[in-house]
């Protein structure tokens, strides 16, 4: 006969740290009931959860407290989700990490091509999720505003859902461009160009970037020139090609484009991403050319691989960790809000600032620490 070990419960816990069920439900959900715990009190209760092996038992909690403790992950049209894709998993890391700190689990909500997002959505009732972070990469077609209606909490990553309807976290795309012209500008570079996003549907960010580097090339007193610009100009002779959308090949082919095309070659280029960036290097060096002498090159995101690259590159940091953390403590907070012990302090949509991390592609000494 197996012999099954009983459930380590919180009482247990209580009566071997000499303190109440409800000072360890304090310290070990991380309510607000923490504030209360003195520090020493708090630690013995937590070296004695170690010591008994305690486990949180879920489902109990979910029942107490009326909550599903799982959150919605929902991918909108114009987001394929694949594993290994740098941009997702590096904003997936920084949702999880905080919903295990505070123990929910993720409901990933994507569709295809004979499943869409929206059925998906459609399946995604209120009493299977506590709320759902919504990651977009363009703006939501209304017809998706009437199913989020049904769930009580949503913030959008990315992009605003309709009229600011929920809170969000964006990318400042204007500053970023900012960035990386100024950086080029201050190198002496004076015929840049751009290499942007050529699917037949563009992401709305990458067609915010494209805006804002023609915008800040104009302010810059600098020529902007259709010859050096790959994207929007191009999109319509080369969106059918099975690259159209592949960010490495498009920043290869739109780099062989404009060398092959420019009367004045340019003297530096900014990618609408760093894989675009990435792609222009290979084509540089398969022409025999370098960089940062021939063309510098700048990308967006703040890829891990641009720092080991030859050469190092350039790029405008993307906080897309930071980016997930966020979303998630203010779903958090939104779901919290209703608690009674909860003092209720304003959601609001959060804009995080980019960062210029210059390597040796715009001319900068190498540095292992970036």
């Amino acid at each position: 006969m197996l012999y099954r070990m009983p459930r380590i419960t919180l009482k247990d816990v209580a009566q071997q740290a000499g303190c109440s069920p409800g000072v360890v439900s304090a310290v070990l959900n991380k309510s607000k009931g923490n504030i209360g715990v003195a520090q020493t009190t708090r630690e013995r209760v937590l070296q004695v959860a170690r010591e008994l092996k305690y486990r949180p038992n879920h489902a109990a909690r979910s029942l107490a407290r009326s909550r599903t403790m799982t959150l919605g992950l929902a991918f909108a049209p114009g987001f394929n989700i694949q594993v290994g894709e740098l941009f997702q998993m590096r904003m997936i890391q920084g949702i999880e990490s905080v919903c295990l700190q505070h123990g929910y689990d993720i409901l990933l909500v994507q569709g295809d091509q004979s499943d869409s997002v929206e059925s998906g959505l459609l399946r995604l009732a209120p009493d299977r999720v506590d709320g759902l972070l919504l990651i977009l990469r363009s703006s939501l077609d209304p017809d998706f505003h009437d199913i989020l209606k049904d769930i009580k909490h949503v913030v959008s990553i990315g992009h605003q859902v309709g009229n600011d309807a929920y809170p969000a976290v964006l990318y400042d795309n204007v500053c970023a461009m900012q960035l990386a012209v100024g950086h080029l500008v201050a190198k002496g570079r004076k015929r840049i160009g751009f290499l942007g996003e050529c699917r037949e549907h563009p992401h709305a960010d990458n067609i915010a970037r494209h805006e804002a580097f023609s915008q800040q090339i104009k302010q810059a007193g600098l020529e902007l020139k259709s010859q050096w610009m790959y994207g929007l100009n191009i999109r319509p002779h080369v969106s059918s090609q099975p690259w159209a959308g592949d960010s490495f090949r498009e920043g290869y082919f739109g780099a062989r484009y404009i060398f092959d095309n420019a009367t004045a070659k340019p003297d530096a280029l900014v990618g609408y991403n760093d894989l675009a960036i990435a792609g222009a290097l290979r084509y540089l060096t398969e022409a025999g050319l370098k960089s940062p002498d021939d063309c510098m090159l700048i990308g967006v995101d703040g890829s891990q691989f641009c720092s080991t690259s030859t050469p190092t590159l350039s790029t405008i940091s993307q906080p897309l960790e930071a980016m997930g953390k966020l979303a998630t403590t203010m779903l958090l907070q939104l779901i919290e809000q209703e608690a009674e012990d909860f003092q209720a302090s304003p959601v609001t949509t959060q804009v995080l600032e980019p960062k210029l991390i210059a390597r040796e592609s715009t001319g900068n000494a190498l540095s292992m620490l970036l």
